[in-house]
């Protein structure tokens, strides 16, 4: 990012920092919200929900492989029985029954197809069934791949720079070779 981006200004003796990427972003968002609060459109909700899931990515983190495995796998056995199971159990499918009551970014929509005609899409839009897939699904895993960035980052080697005059040295690729026999 360019210094003019990164430059923060304080207010409030100091409370509150503020920087051009700050304000850009708050630029952008108000509209997103304004819109998804009068329409509930599905594309307004899912740049939020999209919002959302990063900001908590960025927040937590996992401290190491097991934990990650572990909450994976748990995550994986309490989809199969809340999706699939919860109807055998309850007589209706509890997740999809929250996700249909819950009104609020917390789940990405997809509209379902329903042929290529514009005008009669624009009209069905209120009525119109979607696909969801929640942010737990994409919040977890992306917390186990943020680890293994992190772990990418912290055991890859960083080339040195280059002195003055000399040009940089291209990249290493590290060579995966298998053994035949």
């Amino acid at each position: 990012m360019p210094d003019w981006a990164r430059a923060t200004h304080s207010f409030f003796n100091d409370f509150v920092e503020v920087s051009a990427v700050d304000v850009g972003g708050l630029v952008l968002a108000v509209p997103v919200a304004v819109l998804y609060a009068r329409t509930k459109l599905w594309l307004a909700n899912n740049i939020l929900a999209v919002s959302l899931a990063l900001s908590a990515i960025e927040m937590l983190a996992l401290g190491d492989f097991k934990s990650g495995a572990v909450l994976l796998s748990g995550l994986f056995f309490y989809d199969i029985f809340w999706v699939f199971g919860s109807k055998r159990v309850f007589g209706a499918n509890v997740m999809v029954t929250v996700a249909k009551k819950f009104d609020g970014p917390i789940k990405l929509l997809f509209p379902k197809a329903q042929g290529f005609r514009w005008a009669a899409a624009v009209r069905s839009l209120p009525t119109r069934e979607f696909s969801m897939l929640g942010l737990g699904d994409i919040v977890i895993p992306g917390l186990f791949v943020a680890l293994l960035l992190r772990w990418d980052m912290r055991h890859t080697p960083v080339a040195p720079a280059p002195a003055e005059g000399e040009e940089a040295a291209p990249p290493t690729l590290i060579a995966f070779t298998s053994r035949t026999r």
